[in-house]
């Protein structure tokens, strides 16, 4: 059984020598001359290695890369569209994070407080309202993602526009086989 692998497996009971270490396969093939048995991995690996050994030292197999030029000749309209919508979306919630994470520590350094001492001394009336500061931020936010995509939008017509005119963007891309 010296030529044993683990494809020619047999039934559990003709199995009754093998043991399993770490899911690999450590039957025992072979008695060298001393009385030491080799495993199964030993052999393997040394076979490996043998072969390895033999093999000329820049065989690797070569990679291909295939290349094509493509022509974005058109951007839909559409597509854009729902892009920066949610493009702008998100930088709106992130910034909308960002600005209650900013007011939660300027409020708990106690700033708001002092700002308001500070102008109640110089007879200044102030009042400041986190609330509506992030209400407003938030206006502000939803109206920038309105312009914004519609900023983008247009692009893409004008964009189509001048690729009729022209022929496009030409993009060369590179792929390994």
């Amino acid at each position: 059984m010296e030529d044993w692998l683990p494809s020619e497996r047999s039934t559990p009971a003709d199995r009754t020598g093998d043991t399993a270490r770490g899911g690999v396969a450590t039957r025992e093939t072979r008695d060298d001359g001393d009385g030491r048995r080799q495993r199964f991995t030993e052999v393997v690996t040394a076979r490996a290695r043998a072969a390895t050994s033999a093999r000329p030292p820049n065989t690797r197999p070569t990679r291909r890369l295939i290349r094509r030029d493509i022509m974005v000749r058109r951007v839909d309209p559409w597509s854009v569209l729902k892009i920066s919508v949610v493009f702008y979306t998100c930088m709106l919630i992130i910034t909308m994070l960002a600005n209650a994470v900013f007011w939660a520590f300027v409020t708990r350094l106690g700033l708001i407080d002092q700002l308001t001492e500070i102008a109640g001394a110089l007879n200044i009336a102030l009042r400041i309202n986190t609330g509506n500061i992030l209400r407003a931020f938030f206006l502000v936010g939803v109206l920038g993602v309105i312009f914004w995509s519609a900023v983008n939008v247009f692009l893409a017509f004008l964009y189509n526009l001048v690729a009729d005119l022209i022929g496009g963007i030409r993009i060369d891309l590179a792929e390994d086989e």
